[in-house]
């Protein structure tokens, strides 16, 4: 074709040759990207319905810890309501609460589908904001679980045991959960003693701020757990890999 002087023939064959082998290129490429984007997705949704899964356990763990600082703030309300009507003849009613202050029950839970989930970037796939802040308010979440609990810890180191180890017979007070574990016996607690114990009432009432405390923010944490987790399978509903 050169040579009969028709170059500019050659040429827009040539220009038509590259141009199929860009368009074959850019197909092939975006197949490539379509099948890890596929890839991605799936590997997203195996770790959103496994979360769901770990999800469901927590929330479980959430309410039977509910119910246990519940049945403390109740114990620590009856305490605080014996000191105030300083009767004597409650000692014994008080005799069975007072275990409940030196009961340390801290907020416990396990996210580690969770946690491997966010630190794998795998966040980043996701086509739903609401999910993505939701992951995000979750961390925040945690954090603030772990100032309760280490606020709750510190109050029984500082506070609380050492108040217990001078003034009161553990092993005779214990709370119920740990009746038969402890040998009886030892000096006797001077309960009347307590009843104008001001460090004693204060205590008791900042063990029962502590407990309030942790139990209406696991009660939110319920909540938000609960959305989380219908949101998430909502969006697996809607975005399997195969679109349906």
């Amino acid at each position: 074709m050169v040579a009969e002087n028709k170059f500019s023939k050659y040429l827009l064959y040539a220009i038509g040759e590259i141009f199929l082998v860009i368009i074959g290129i850019l197909i092939a490429v975006n197949i490539n990207n379509r099948n890890i984007e596929n890839q991605q997705l799936q590997e997203a949704n195996k770790y959103l319905t496994n979360i769901v899964k770990e999800i469901d356990s927590n929330i479980q763990i959430s309410k039977y810890g509910v119910s246990n600082d519940s049945a403390l703030i109740d114990d620590h309300k009856r305490i605080l309501t014996i000191l105030k009507s300083t009767n004597v003849d409650s000692i014994e009613v008080l005799k069975k609460l007072i275990g409940s202050t030196a009961t340390m029950w801290t907020m416990s839970f396990s996210f580690p589908t969770t946690d491997e989930f966010m630190k794998s970037n795998l966040i980043s796939n996701l086509e739903s904001d609401k999910i993505k802040t939701n992951f995000i308010n979750f961390s925040y979440a945690i954090e603030r679980i772990k100032v309760l609990n280490d606020n709750g810890i510190r109050q029984y180191q500082s506070e609380i045991e050492p108040f217990f180890i001078s003034n009161v017979n553990y092993s005779n007070t214990a709370h119920k959960v740990y009746d038969g574990k402890y040998i009886q016996g030892g000096p006797r607690t001077n309960f009347e003693k307590l009843f104008n114990n001001l460090e004693f009432w204060n205590i008791v009432t900042f063990k029962l701020e502590q407990l309030i405390a942790q139990s209406e923010y696991a009660k939110r944490f319920i909540e938000f757990l609960e959305q989380h987790r219908n949101d998430i399978q909502l969006y697996l509903e809607n975005n399997s890999p195969n679109g349906g």
